[in-house]
């Protein structure tokens, strides 16, 4: 598996991207979440980064990640976290 960093515009666009490809379900109220962990993947919100705009997610798996998401990947120096 590998780690895989992205930056959206907002948290909007993230979730929007992520219930096109089945990443998103409905908490006890009725609120959408990020399906964080599944056999297929891994999602870390990071959100928001002081000198860095926008909203920063790490996805890790061993697939490929939806061509959608490919504009939005970022290769950081220094990761905030990363999944070790």
């Amino acid at each position: 598996m590998i780690t895989r960093f992205f930056c959206f515009p907002d948290m909007l666009t993230s979730f929007a991207l992520a219930q096109q490809h089945g990443m998103v379900a409905t908490d006890e109220t009725g609120e959408p979440m990020l399906i964080r962990f599944s056999h297929e993947w891994a999602i870390d919100v990071i959100g928001e980064i002081e000198g860095s705009p926008g909203w920063h997610i790490n996805v890790r798996t061993a697939m490929d990640v939806p061509s959608d998401f490919i504009p939005y990947e970022v290769f950081p120096e220094s990761p905030i976290r990363d999944f070790t």
